[in-house]
């Protein structure tokens, strides 16, 4: 008779290593964006490229997760702003130019997706105005 622990964890032995290895993937996707978040070229082919991977393999990490790839790299530019808005240093930067350093070509749809993530306009963030708890 078998064990069927021991048969669980030889069947489960390689997932468990697919599993860890598309973590460490997507950790890596997430930083590669992270570092290229004001290029004018980030994309899907671009961080893929860096990594080493198909388009389709980068797609299929972000799969199931709380965010797709363009979800990541929108939310991140929204922190960078965020974070530019508060800064001391950065208040001298028009709203415009704070978004378009984080990569944003759209000013319209930088403000309806800065309202839709923090309840506030990037206005009224520089302003002093508090933020609901960002997702």
């Amino acid at each position: 008779m078998t064990d069927p622990v021991r048969t669980a964890r030889h069947a489960c032995g390689p997932l468990a290593l697919a599993l860890d290895r598309s973590r460490r993937t997507r950790a890596l996707a997430v930083a590669d964006i992270e570092e290229h978040l004001a290029d004018d070229d980030l994309c899907p082919a671009a961080t893929a490229r860096r990594l080493g991977i198909s388009v389709r393999g980068l797609h299929r990490l972000f799969a199931g997760q709380e965010r797709s790839y363009s979800a990541t790299v929108r939310r991140l530019r929204l922190e960078q702003t965020l974070r530019d808005l508060r800064d001391p240093a950065r208040r001298h930067l028009r709203v415009i130019d704070v978004a378009a350093d984080a990569g944003f070509a759209d000013v319209a749809g930088y403000h309806r997706a800065f309202r839709r993530e923090f309840g506030r306009t990037p206005a009224q963030v520089r302003a002093g105005a508090g933020l609901r708890n960002p997702r």
